[in-house]
């Protein structure tokens, strides 16, 4: 054991040696066979600032697809991302837009002005201007939406307003679930609070309806 122990000090010993020799004769080989640099030639550069870039680890119009654990495929896209320092599992977005397509073919499309995504327990917090458009003919916008990534649990605090083929809804607050009934079929469970208050166009009164 003694011996094993100690040939591979050696061998660690002499890689602390080597590699750093062998790194510096590919450098000198690269800089021997570079071609000459005209000290005319105006050399190019990148308007970028270094420092901020590094400390920021931004990432410039990220584009994310997959597959929740409930099978809806989730799509994102955003101007800018950047991870936390303190917390990489946290990434804070700008200009979010992501589409939700379920299972049962229900699609929702979700734009915010800006998000915080937190990819261990997979939710989002959207802010700014946030809309969500269902397939279903629903639009929805309010200032802030804390969503599950995977688009079955929506909640707001926030003034919300709902327009639809039915009417429109106005409240303080909102809070929506999927749901799955006795013969599978899926649904959305959704709870207005906050002083709500309820337009009702009936059918015959849409324009465009027979």
């Amino acid at each position: 054991m003694t011996l094993h122990d100690n040939t591979y000090s050696r061998a660690v010993a002499w890689l602390k040696v080597l590699l750093p020799l062998l790194a510096l004769g590919i450098l000198s080989t690269l800089f021997l066979l570079s071609r000459t640099v005209e000290p005319s030639q105006t050399l190019p550069y990148a308007d970028v600032d270094a420092q901020e870039f590094a400390r920021e680890q931004r990432v410039g119009a990220p584009d994310y697809s997959g597959v929740a654990a409930n099978g809806a495929a989730i799509s994102l896209i955003a101007e800018s991302a950047r991870p936390r320092l303190d917390r990489p599992e946290i990434i804070d977005a700008s200009k979010l837009d992501a589409r939700i397509k379920q299972t049962d073919g229900t699609v929702l499309d979700i734009r915010a002005l800006a998000g915080t995504l937190n990819s261990e327990i997979e939710d989002a917090l959207l802010t700014g201007g946030v809309r969500v458009t269902s397939s279903t003919g629903y639009e929805m916008k309010t200032e802030k939406l804390m969503a599950l990534l995977d688009g079955s649990e929506m909640q707001t605090d926030t003034a919300v307003v709902v327009e639809g083929p039915e009417g429109r809804i106005e409240a303080g607050g909102m809070h929506m679930q999927l749901k799955s009934s006795k013969d599978d079929r899926r649904g959305y469970v959704v709870v207005f609070n906050g002083g709500v208050k309820l337009i009702y166009t009936p059918k015959d009164n849409v324009p465009g309806s027979p």
